[in-house]
């Protein structure tokens, strides 16, 4: 488009007026522009009347089941409809009169579900030619969002890490330690509740921190817990990996 309207006034030597319109865009939406003044601030914001009625006039809702209707609105899952994009269109229930009824205002379609709400011309009553969504629910019901899972469950901040280490400055020497596995670097380790990142890992006997510990020698080197242990609980079945 760019290159389109520079070649026009280049041809034109930079004269002439161009129009520029949407023809057959799907999905069209409101174009707006807010004009500046003197001083820089925003100072009118101008709006288009419609979406562009022409730009949704071929999209087609075809083979949607009514979920809802009343007497001037009715309801369809139709996933990714813009607001007012069907302004104009016509539409006929199979299960109605014969009428055709003329769209006056769609509502954007609603996130994961996808409803739409379409309202037509007031002289209208769908619910007196007979149409209708399916058959209203009776009764109560009631929803709660967690559900409490069978058995306990603990589940501790942090954990040991195997084996035995003496710290040296920033340098921590393990015996019988499996750094490699149980260390990543970046992480945090903690001793004595002071937690440093891990710079390097050497392998699974020697691993280096950021800054050193405030004590040196034998320590007890704990890294974050990622475990929840259970008792009487059915994990394998409740959960899904991810």
């Amino acid at each position: 488009m760019p290159d389109a309207v520079e070649g026009f006034y280049a041809t034109g030597g930079g004269a002439g007026q161009l129009w520029l319109i949407r023809v057959e865009l799907p999905h069209a939406r409101r174009s707006e522009i807010v004009l500046k003044n003197s001083l820089g601030a925003d100072a009118l914001k101008i709006t288009a009347a419609n979406e562009g009625r022409w730009g949704g006039r071929k999209n087609k809702l075809s083979d949607r089941p009514v979920i809802y209707a009343t007497g001037t609105t009715f309801t369809l899952i139709a996933p990714g409809t813009w607001a007012n994009e069907f302004i104009g269109a016509e539409v006929e229930f199979t299960n109605g009169s014969g009428k055709r009824y003329q769209i006056i205002a769609n509502t954007e379609a609603s996130e994961g579900v996808g409803e739409v709400v379409f309202t037509i011309a007031s002289q209208y009553s769908l619910v007196g030619d007979g149409v209708s969504g399916p058959s209203t629910l009776t009764g109560t019901a009631s929803y709660e969002r967690y559900e409490n899972l069978a058995g306990t469950a603990t589940f501790a901040l942090f954990k040991n890490v195997t084996g035995t280490v003496t710290i040296t400055d920033r340098v921590i020497t393990g015996v019988g330690t499996q750094f490699s596995n149980q260390l990543i670097v970046g992480n945090n380790v903690y001793v004595n509740g002071e937690a440093r990142v891990v710079d390097s890992i050497t392998s699974n006997t020697t691993a280096t921190v950021s800054e050193a510990f405030s004590d040196n020698g034998a320590a007890t080197l704990q890294i974050d817990n990622l475990e929840v242990v259970g008792t009487g609980t059915q994990f394998c079945k409740r959960f899904e990996r991810g």
